[in-house]
C-alpha cells in the first residue's frame, strides 16, 4: 500500500501533537503541512530516495518507499520531527516577583525521546543509507587490512 502524505502527516501529528503545539508548529494534516516537509524529505533521503523537490514533498515522492519499508520510514520521519521540535522549543528560565518558571523540562524530555528513538532506529534499521548485506548481491562489502611498509629516513 502506497503512503500518502496526508496519512503520514496524520500519523506524526497523532504521535507528537502536544510537542508540536508547544514548539508552535502546525498540527493540520492537510497533506501540505510546512512543518512536516523537512522530516519527510530527510527520511526519504536517509532511505536512499531522492525527492524531486526537497521543499515540496508529494505523494509521488512517497511512492518510492516500498510497502515493507513503511514502518522504517515513519520512524525516521518521527526522529527528524523530534529534532525539529527540540530546535523550536524555548529553553530559558523565567523569574519575576511572583516566582519563577523553569522551561527546560520539556526540552529535556524531548532530548530523551530523541535518544530513545535514535536507539530504536539504529537497532531496527541501521544507520541512514546503510547497505543491507542481503540486498548487496555481488557487490557486497568485505573487510580487510591495509599494511603500509614505510620507512622514513632522515638525512643529516
Amino acid at each position: 500500500m502506497a503512503l500518502l502524505r496526508a496519512r503520514v502527516e496524520e500519523t506524526m501529528i497523532k504521535r507528537l501533537r502536544r510537542y508540536m503545539l508547544a514548539a508552535q508548529m502546525a498540527v493540520d494534516p492537510t497533506g501540505a503541512n510546512p512543518d512536516l516537509t523537512d522530516p519527510l524529505a530527510t527520511a526519504l533521503q536517509e532511505m536512499g530516495n531522492v525527492p524531486a523537490d526537497v521543499l515540496a514533498i508529494g505523494n509521488t515522492d512517497l511512492a518510492a518507499v516500498a510497502g515493507a519499508d513503511n514502518v522504517e520510514f515513519l520512524d525516521r520521519v518521527e526522529l527528524r520531527l523530534l529534532k525539529n521540535i527540540l530546535g523550536n522549543l524555548p529553553e530559558t528560565d523565567m523569574s519575576a516577583e511572583w516566582g519563577s518558571e523553569s522551561r527546560n523540562q520539556l526540552p529535556e524530555r524531548v532530548r530523551q525521546m530523541i535518544l530513545d528513538k535514535e536507539k530504536t532506529v539504529m537497532l531496527l534499521w541501521g544507520a541512514p543509507g546503510a547497505i543491507d548485506a542481503t540486498d548487496a548481491g555481488s557487490n557486497s562489502l568485505t573487510g580487510g587490512v591495509l599494511v603500509f611498509n614505510f620507512e622514513d629516513r632522515w638525512i643529516d
